[in-house]
């Protein structure tokens, strides 16, 4: 999948003028809040969050991929594991290094800031698939996270504002209430909230597989038969 990561734009936009006015309200509060949301942090998070633990986990369970990822363990008729040790069943945690380690990749290029997710499987059709489906299940993720954030946030606001006799801390507050609502509104309209996908995946042709790479096998496999045969030949004479 060939994407551009958007979440940076929210950073700078409404929750820019989110952090802002959130700046005003905490100094005349007298708390002491941390900077936060720049466009470079959020997009880190959103890369992140794609190999997760949390999220891969989810991925997992949600899709019933053991059977899949470990299919040489798995009697799919009996619909049982071909173990006999329990101990040999493998777990989420082995999908999960099995899935990061040689499965899912993420390349951003640094000049032009595209991020490329690649998927690597024996099936084209199904590594088409789950590349496609983890875009969609990290943006919705981190969509429903900004919402979650931004209500938590117009909630205590509220408080604060009923709380706080001050008229002039109201002023700062109604902004920070402002940007809140528009955050929660951009959440709700933009699907594609952390990256915008510019090319989704596709099953690969045949000749695009990346391994086993049957012609260069069937002729390593050609030569060492004829070798082997060779060596076999001076050896009986």
């Amino acid at each position: 999948v060939l994407m551009v990561p958007v979440i940076g734009e929210a950073s700078q936009g409404q929750l820019g003028s989110l952090t802002s006015a959130m700046s005003g309200v905490t100094a005349r509060l007298g708390l002491l809040v941390g900077a936060s949301g720049s466009a470079a942090l959020a997009e880190e998070e959103a890369l992140a969050t794609v190999t997760s633990y949390a999220f891969l986990e989810s991925f997992i369970q949600d899709l019933d991929l053991l059977p899949v990822l470990f299919a040489d363990k798995w009697n799919a008729s009996a619909s049982q594991w071909k173990v006999r040790d329990s101990d040999d069943v493998p777990t989420v945690t082995d999908a999960y290094e099995l899935l990061k380690r040689d499965v899912i990749s993420i390349d951003r290029d640094v000049r032009t800031g595209l991020v490329t997710l690649s998927v690597e499987w024996r099936d084209p059709k199904v590594a088409a698939n789950w590349a496609n489906t983890l875009v969609r299940r990290v943006n919705e993720v981190l969509r429903q996270r900004a919402i979650k954030d931004a209500s938590a946030t117009l909630e205590y606001l509220h408080n604060e504002l009923e709380r706080d006799p001050r008229i002039e801390l109201h002023r700062s507050i109604y902004e920070a209430i402002e940007a809140s609502i528009n955050r929660i509104a951009m959440a709700n309209v933009r699907h594609e909230f952390a990256f915008r996908v510019i090319d989704a995946a596709v099953p690969p042709r045949i000749d695009d597989y990346e391994r086993p790479k049957i012609l260069l096998l069937g002729v390593i496999g050609a030569f060492l038969g004829a070798f082997l045969g060779f060596v076999f030949a001076l050896m009986r004479g």
